[in-house]
């Protein structure tokens, strides 16, 4: 089996600012009033702790965020697609928690791999 591509932090907050504005998009795309009250916390969850990461990685680097690869979205399908790309965003901070140099960052990891855990809980009550 072959070990999966490692990603670096830069690329991971990448991947944060993409799941921001998916989860945005998604919120505002679903008739379900419960899916979109999850996904609106889960939204302001994301500016949160996403910044708190980014602040923390900039303090202890002294780098500052480079310009971003142009960020893609889908449309709205169903909570099971939701599910399932949040459970990667998951899998991508999970990695991030395991190989980060910074103490700090694995708390600020785990709160955010907290609500996205509830979301896809909630999820569920539709």
């Amino acid at each position: 089996m072959a070990d999966e591509k490692k990603i670096t932090i830069e690329e991971c907050l990448w991947y944060l600012f993409q799941c921001r504005d998916q989860v945005h998009l998604w919120h505002l795309q679903t008739k379900s009033y419960a899916e979109h009250k999850a996904l609106n916390s889960l939204y302001e969850a994301i500016l949160e702790h996403t910044d708190e990461i980014v602040e923390v990685w900039q303090g202890h680097t002294g780098k500052r965020v480079a310009g971003m690869i142009p960020i893609k979205t889908s449309p709205y399908v169903n909570a099971d697609v939701v599910s399932k790309y949040l459970a990667q965003v998951m899998k991508w901070l999970g990695q991030l928690r395991s190989e980060t140099p910074y103490e700090e960052l694995p708390n600020l990891i785990d709160n955010l791999t907290a609500e996205l855990a509830k979301t896809i809980y909630l999820l569920t009550l539709n």
